[in-house]
């Protein structure tokens, strides 16, 4: 190996360039010079060296050309040509554990190691033990070049997590707040490791004190290279190469994700208190940080694991199905168990911002920012040594690739576990299990989430929240009512025909129009009249009705207004306009049978006897579909009281959605083969009770067999359904009797009929 050595004479500049980080003694640094040290005679040699540096007990050594000399013949260039000149320097052990020392805290330059940094490339800063020039006289050039090695490596670590630190905490972007949580704990992690290395160096200064050999710097130092190698190494997993990757909203996440692994397996590799105690105040500083980030009120809306789409805005009604979309792959773990919350959270603020721009009232939103500005902090009350849920030591060690080449590194660091005592005492301050404090912390960010889902529910059901508290609003002259509790109940009574005496009125005067005299003006204004009576003067729905004219066939149209058409979808209004249009037929064939007994003559003893009979089983299933709707009504009425429904816009979308279903099952119009034939002769069955709105071009043989057999086949489907063979879910016992007791009826008559 070449003996030439090329270090810089230790300048007042070179002073500047912190290569001696701080002073050894009390004596300056000699004047600049631009030579390298080879080209420099012994006086000079002597004056440009900190005496200090090559003291070692006897302030009186030699530094000669004699065999004695630290220097020999590599320092001296007129040295004997004669006399063999050893590839190395022979150093004393005190001059090794000082240039150690040195290295660790942060000299670039000595006469063993070359130390260089870069601001933006973790990788780039590393330290080296240069060319191995040195020798012991007590160890074999093996050992030496082993132990320096590994004090290079120490002073890379400490490098790298110093440019990390800088890089965080100095840097003038805006830096994800995990990073700044992680740096804080680096530079205490750091500081400790040099009030350690401060307090071996007075130990080796001490004329009093033992003697600080290699051994024992070694075996002292050794759990402090474990500690920063560790941290080191979790920082080149997260941030390497490139520094400003740290930037990224994922690296977060990545950070997040190893610190959440590590405090979950760390126990089970290194039992090291300051380290476990470490990685937990990581674990639970960096977790509390990302937290509160994302639940304040300016970047709820930004986060990575959430994307909006673009192409639905806000006030659409499709937005909260399709406008915001998990990615899975970006969520941290420590969210998983409470990211459906936290979705909704982010949703139902998005909406809250629209309600409350629309309303035109701050008091809306201030409320929930109230509940967001709010400290997500830990507990430090948390018991958390009796917490048995999940903890850092119980679980079995996590299976990802990176984390066991950490423990390999680690492994291989360290041949035996350190059998002294630790010169630090662990910390105190997050002596909490980390696992409970960050599942209370996850459960403050859920409740919070839950809060603001509720403000939107309740914005929802009951309408805006005014400045005085009241759920008003002061949009327009009927927005009182622009809430879901006003629009089920009416569109309830209007489409399910739930309100009786306004609805049989308007059947009344529609029924009494011969179908060719039907006109979609005459329909609507009847309808305007009666719905004006059934939802108020002030109310919004009755402007939002139409009825629509295709032959002979009415059918219902619905429009909602946003935000209400969140809920009450396109999709529900369909399960509206169908069942609007069953009941509308049912009740014409009803009307038809009730008004039949005016203009049947009391001759016509047979069609009288079928029109009651007909009369029986219609009303019969009248009486049945009405009372199970209005069941039905009441008991979803009732759960919109329910906290689970209060708290969550998905529940209250699932329980009105079970709500139509089962209104649609009830009506016959479900989609299932069964429903569907009942469904079909139902209305064949409405048609023959129409024709008694024309007794004089009635058959009534015809009628009867027409009749009996839509009667009978009803009966049988019902009955099968009733007994598991079908996919009818309703209790229809009742109708199932009625049918009954009109077939028994009509058995063994010869007409068909009893006279």
């Amino acid at each position: 190996m070449s003996d030439a050595f090329d270090t810089d004479p230790p300048t007042a500049s070179y002073s500047n360039r912190r290569v001696f980080p701080r002073s050894w003694n009390d004596l300056p640094l000699s004047s600049s010079s631009f030579q390298y040290l080879e080209n420099f005679n012994e006086p000079d040699l002597i004056k440009m060296l900190q005496t200090e540096y090559w003291w070692v007990g006897d302030p009186k050594v030699s530094t000669g050309f004699d065999p004695c000399s630290n220097f020999k013949s590599k320092w001296l260039p007129f040295a004997s040509k004669s006399r063999q000149i050893e590839s190395r320097v022979e150093l004393t052990e005190y001059q090794v554990v000082r240039e150690c020392l040195w290295v660790l805290l942060g000299a670039q330059k000595s006469f063993l190691f070359i130390s260089y940094t870069d601001n933006e490339i973790l990788t780039k800063n590393i330290c080296l033990y240069t060319r191995k020039p040195a020798a012991l006289t007590h160890l074999t050039y093996g050992a030496l070049d082993a132990f320096c090695t590994e004090i290079a490596e120490s002073a890379t670590s400490i490098l790298q997590i110093r440019a990390f630190i800088n890089f965080v905490l100095l840097s003038e972007n805006s830096i994800p707040s995990p990073f700044i949580r992680l740096a804080q704990v680096c530079e205490r992690l750091v500081g400790d490791a040099f009030r350690v290395i401060s307090e071996l160096e007075q130990d080796a200064k001490s004329v009093c004190s033992t003697q600080l050999t290699l051994i024992s710097l070694s075996i002292k130092w050794q759990v402090w290279f474990r500690r920063i190698s560790f941290i080191s190494v979790l920082i080149l997993q997260v941030c390497s190469p490139q520094m400003n990757t740290i930037l990224s909203g994922e690296t977060s996440i990545l950070l997040l994700n190893r610190i959440e692994e590590l405090s979950r397996t760390i126990s089970k590799c290194f039992p090291d208190p300051y380290l476990i105690d470490l990685i937990g105040e990581v674990f639970i500083s960096t977790t509390e940080a990302y937290l509160c980030n994302i639940m304040s009120g300016c970047s709820l809306n930004s986060i990575p694991f959430l994307r909006y789409n673009d192409s639905i805005p806000v006030n659409d009604p499709s937005f909260w199905k399709s406008g915001v979309t998990l990615i899975k792959s970006s969520v941290p773990n420590v969210l998983s168990p409470v990211i459906q919350d936290v979705l909704f959270g982010a949703k139902s603020l998005s909406l809250l911002k629209s309600f409350s721009s629309l309303f035109r009232n701050p008091k809306l939103l201030s409320a929930v920012e109230d509940h967001l500005n709010s400290p997500l902090s830990s507990d430090k009350g948390v018991n958390s040594k009796e917490d048995t849920d999940s903890g850092v030591g119980e679980s079995e060690f996590h299976d990802d690739s990176d984390i066991q080449e950490m423990v390999r590194f680690m492994e291989s660091t360290v041949i035996d576990k350190p059998k002294y005592v630790l010169l630090m005492s662990p910390s105190k301050k997050f002596s909490e299990y980390p696992a409970k404090v960050v599942k209370c912390l996850r459960e403050k960010m859920k409740n919070q989430a839950l809060r603001i889902s509720s403000y939107l529910v309740s914005s929802l059901l009951h309408g805006p929240l005014s400045e005085s508290g009241t759920w008003l609003s002061t949009v327009s002259s009927f927005a009182d009512d622009l809430n879901l509790t006003h629009a089920f109940e009416n569109l309830s009574k209007i489409a399910f025909f739930r309100s009786g005496e306004w609805m049989y009125a308007f059947c009344e005067e529609i029924f009494s129009y011969h179908p060719d005299n039907r006109t979609e003006s005459v329909l609507n204004k009847a309808l305007r009249e009666q719905a004006i009576a059934v939802c108020g003067e002030r109310s919004w729905v009755y402007g939002r009705l139409k009825l629509i004219l295709a032959g002979n066939d009415i059918s219902l149209k619905i429009s909602i207004p946003w935000p209400l058409n969140i809920v009450i979808s396109e999709e529900s209004l369909v399960i509206y306009h169908n069942v609007f249009r069953f009941l509308f037929e049912l009740k014409q064939a009803k009307w038809a049978l009730d008004n039949a007994k005016w203009i049947l003559r009391s001759e016509n003893l047979k069609l009288a006897l079928l029109r009651s009979r007909c009369l029986y089983v219609i009303n019969g299933i009248h009486a049945f579909i009405a009372d199970h709707i209005e069941v039905a009504h009441a008991e979803f009425m009732c759960t919109l009281t329910k906290s689970d429904i209060e708290s969550n816009l998905d529940n209250l979308l699932t329980y009105f959605s079970t709500y139509l279903t089962r209104v649609k099952e009830i009506s016959l119009l479900s989609d299932n083969v069964s429903q569907k034939m009942l469904n079909q002769t139902l209305r064949e069955l409405f048609e023959l009770c129409g024709e008694f709105q024309f007794p004089c071009e009635m058959d009534v043989e015809y009628l009867a067999s027409e009749f009996s057999t839509r009667v009978g086949f009803l009966r049988t489907v019902l009955s099968e359904a009733l007994q598991g063979s079908g996919c009818v879910r309703i209790e229809a016992s009742s109708l199932l009797r009625v049918l009954e007791d009109s077939c028994k009826f009509n058995t063994g008559v010869t007409t068909r009929f009893h006279f």
